[in-house]
């Protein structure tokens, strides 16, 4: 039988009563059963916020503390050239500036993915659980992602995958008589405009790679 400290030093943040409850779901009342319960569950049933107020900070120290997707967004081309190349087959190549929204079970952040990972796309759903790695920079409540701060650790949460194919459907009704040749995007006047300009104007990109 796992205890809560033995899934706390795995990065997961919950309560007593959360992990009580379930592990009690679980068939044998070990720790991989349990492991694999709460990345396929809504991390909003049992997350213990730990975010807390970012709004004035330069880093987060994630060390290692899981989050769950609710929204991932390529924000260098229009939502609906998105729309189209999700309910598609189109391909996921091309122009790419991810932005994620991670929760921890109440609080959300938005971060955005400095380095193009190969393994990340448009496509994954919502409820997958990522692990957040060592000091991440911040910049106007963003995150800045390198390689080294994030780790995908999958999960399927039946109900937010079964919402969001919905939704990919809907829009592929709306949208299906969109062309796929729009010019790469990114819509002036959003917050994440400003982290990008900022970067761009203080060489931050440059000085985030170089750490690497």
């Amino acid at each position: 039988m796992c205890s809560l400290t033995e899934a706390t030093n795995a990065g997961w943040s919950l309560s007593q009563k959360s992990f009580t409850e379930f592990l009690k779901k679980t068939e044998h009342e070990n720790y991989n059963e349990l492991i694999e319960l709460l990345l396929n569950s809504d991390i909003r049933e049992y997350g213990s916020p730990w975010l807390g107020d970012l709004k004035k900070a330069t880093h987060l120290e994630a060390n290692g503390r899981i989050v769950q997707l609710t929204r991932l967004r390529n924000i260098s081309i229009p939502q609906a050239t998105e729309d189209l190349m999700l309910t598609s087959s189109t391909d996921h190549r091309g122009p790419c500036l991810l932005r994620f929204t991670f929760t921890d079970g109440r609080n959300l952040i938005s971060g955005l993915d400095m380095e193009n990972k190969s393994d990340l796309n448009i496509g994954i759903p919502p409820g997958t659980k990522f692990r957040l790695m060592g000091s991440i920079p911040l910049l106007n409540g963003f995150l800045l992602l390198s390689k080294k701060h994030l780790v995908r650790l999958g999960g399927n949460v039946n109900s937010l995958i079964r919402e969001w194919n919905m939704a990919k459907f809907l829009k592929g009704t709306e949208n299906r008589h969109i062309g796929s040749g729009a010019p790469t995007f990114v819509p002036f006047g959003n917050p994440e405009t400003s982290v990008l300009f900022h970067l761009k104007e203080n060489s931050l990109i440059s000085t985030i790679r170089s750490k690497r």
